[in-house]
């Protein structure tokens, strides 16, 4: 479980539990919106996701759960 994956520090840590089949869960800090980039208007993504970035996110509201819930339809898990 992390807060705040976008941190170089945590990018690896991310990577590697991912490699590792390790459950990759970031508990949101707040809520997000559209214009977070790490967060939203991601286009292209590989059909697996990125290793640097987790697998689930725990979302404060449904507002930020559809921002990211948008972009990652078919590569995260948002419960």
């Amino acid at each position: 479980m992390i807060l705040c994956y976008y941190l170089e520090d945590i990018f690896a840590l991310t990577t590697a539990a991912n490699q590792l089949k390790i459950d990759t869960i970031e508990m949101q800090h707040g809520p997000q919106s559209d214009v977070h980039l790490a967060y939203s208007n991601w286009i292209s993504l590989p059909e697996t996701g990125y290793d640097m970035i987790p697998k689930h996110y725990w979302c404060w509201d449904v507002g930020s759960e559809n921002v990211i819930r948008e972009w990652s339809k078919k590569i995260l898990i948002i419960p």
